[in-house]
């Protein structure tokens, strides 16, 4: 359940939830979590959706660093794209110079594996961030 809350914190940007949730999971880096005998991916995900809510942007990216390491090691392309588009959220917040040419390459990747995969959902985020940095 803690993972969903962090899902939750992103979206509304709510830094007072990240903090608590970021401490919460820290512990847990480098374990899955799963939820109704689906597995809701990798906790260092979540940590570097919460590091990046909290303005951390070099533990965020370090985060998706080492989650991308992890799915590609093992093989899980869906929570791989689900990564990437999170990382290309996290460079377009921080905004540094290199950032928005590197979120395109990820929100690329994110796309092509969801439309290989059907990740409808993966897609749709990919394409709204996409915009964002060609508007």
């Amino acid at each position: 359940m803690t993972t969903l809350a962090a899902d939750v914190v992103r979206h509304l940007g709510d830094r007072s939830g990240a903090a608590l949730l970021y401490e919460r999971l820290a512990p847990y880096s480098g374990v899955f979590s799963n939820m109704g005998g689906a597995s809701t991916g990798c906790t260092d995900y979540y940590l570097g959706m919460l590091a990046a809510v909290l303005g951390r942007y070099a533990e965020a990216e370090q985060h998706f660093r080492d989650v991308a390491e992890i799915y590609e090691r093992i093989g899980a392309p869906a929570h791989l794209g689900r990564a990437f588009v999170e990382w290309a959220r996290m460079l377009l917040a921080r905004g540094e110079p290199g950032d928005a040419d590197r979120a395109r390459q990820l929100l690329d990747q994110a796309m092509a594996t969801a439309r290989e995969l059907g990740l409808v959902n993966v897609e749709r985020r990919a394409v709204g961030l996409l915009a964002d940095i060609q508007s």
